[in-house]
């Protein structure tokens, strides 16, 4: 199984699920694509219209995958979706804080795309143990996706969930700092 994400492309032996592109373990065995599905189903089942689904769909492929789409994924999409992919996309010399200033200020349906793509990568943050990069997260969500979410007509249970997330990703940061900060006086322990 080949699974590409940011341009990094890795492999899962079918028989042992060795990872020889290093991911994290817990998510080694779901295909990337997975996630671009589950954007899309929410805004599905939210009664999104056609251009905010295909959008989700399609929300990491410029990005990810930009020569693949520059070569047919754009032409299939048609404008107004290759538009919508193009805003939600990270740009080239775009650094991750400029990234999440413009996000502010899209139009609503690559906001909408951003915001389930932002759910799902909350669910899958449960498996992320790095408290750099749950603080990360945590910072983001409360500047730019939690404002939109109550800024837009989101049903009420999803904007439930999406704050229950948030909330609970802040307690699981909190806990894996302890655990960093007491290995590495472990660490300094066994060194002396």
């Amino acid at each position: 199984m080949t699974n590409v994400h940011k341009g990094h492309t890795y492999e899962i032996a079918p028989k042992n699920g060795v990872r020889k592109y290093p991911t994290t373990a817990l998510l080694a065995h779901v295909p990337y694509a997975n996630h671009c599905i589950h954007a899309a189903h929410k805004a599905m089942e939210h009664g999104g219209p056609t251009d905010l689904v295909i959008t989700a769909l399609y929300h990491d492929a410029e990005e990810d995958q930009r020569e693949r789409w520059d070569k047919w994924g754009s032409a299939i999409a048609g404008p107004a979706i290759s538009e919508h992919v193009h805003h939600v996309s990270e740009r080239d010399g775009e650094n991750r804080e400029q990234y999440m200033e413009r996000l502010k200020y899209l139009p609503d349906i690559p906001k909408r795309v951003k915001i389930y793509d932002r759910y799902d990568n909350l669910i899958r943050g449960f498996v992320m143990l790095r408290s750099s990069y749950l603080r990360r997260t945590i910072t983001e969500n409360e500047d730019v996706y939690l404002p939109a979410l109550d800024a837009m007509d989101f049903p009420a249970q999803f904007k439930e969930r999406f704050r229950h997330m948030h909330d609970n990703l802040i307690l699981l940061a909190d806990k894996v700092e302890q655990v960093e900060a007491e290995t590495e006086q472990e660490k300094a322990k066994k060194k002396k």
